[in-house]
């Protein structure tokens, strides 16, 4: 579990829990990894407290410690947001970064230095398991690099409307408009009298 004010893991259900190792304490867990084929492998996403300095974390004890993982991240891009660990082994990450500085990107990495999962095996009175290859993702580290969503260009006019109808000042701008409204009413109707008289 990542807080901000730690990771923590649990061995017994979530009854009580315990610090994790191996996270620096600049860095904030931003998001958790869990393979399907092991459940003790997590993998941890994090910035540096909204900077680039963050980095992807790998334990293979159910989130007791954590050790680097983030052997194809660049540099300037390790700000976090997202992780998804797809079920293959070795585990294909899906990581997503979005820098303060501007260019978000999603990345892909294979993990090929984690173990393979532990064997399961058949209790008696039960089936035997059975093990068949799991499909094998890639094994070349690749960055996917995605375009950033850059919002079109606003006309001044549209960015005025943006502006002055934005919550909470669409109420105030409508009540503007109602007040401008029942002054030119009451301007145009004492007009009327001043020319015309009384009716």
């Amino acid at each position: 579990m990542a807080t901000n004010k730690g990771t923590y893991h649990s061995i017994d259900g979530g009854t009580s829990w315990t610090p994790s190792t191996g996270i620096a304490e600049q860095l904030s867990v931003t998001d958790l990894g869990f393979s399907q084929l092991d459940p003790n492998l997590v993998y941890a996403g994090s910035d540096a407290g909204g900077s680039s300095g963050g980095t992807i974390l790998r334990s293979t004890d159910g989130g007791g410690t954590f050790v680097a993982a983030d052997k194809g991240l660049p540099a300037d891009r390790r700000s976090v947001s997202s992780i998804a660990v797809a079920a293959a082994h070795p585990p294909l990450l899906l990581i997503a970064v979005d820098p303060p500085q501007g260019g978000a990107a999603l990345y892909s990495e294979v993990d090929d230095t984690v173990p393979p999962p532990a064997a399961v095996t058949g209790e008696k009175g039960t089936a035997p398991a059975t093990s068949a290859p799991l499909p094998s993702a890639h094994t070349t580290p690749r960055a996917i690099a995605v375009e950033p969503i850059v919002e079109p260009e606003q006309s001044g006019p549209a960015r005025l409307a943006g502006a002055v109808f934005h919550w909470p000042f669409p109420v105030v701008a409508e009540l503007l408009l109602v007040l401008v409204a029942v002054v030119l009413v009451l301007r145009r109707r004492q007009q009327r009298l001043d020319v015309d008289g009384p009716p």
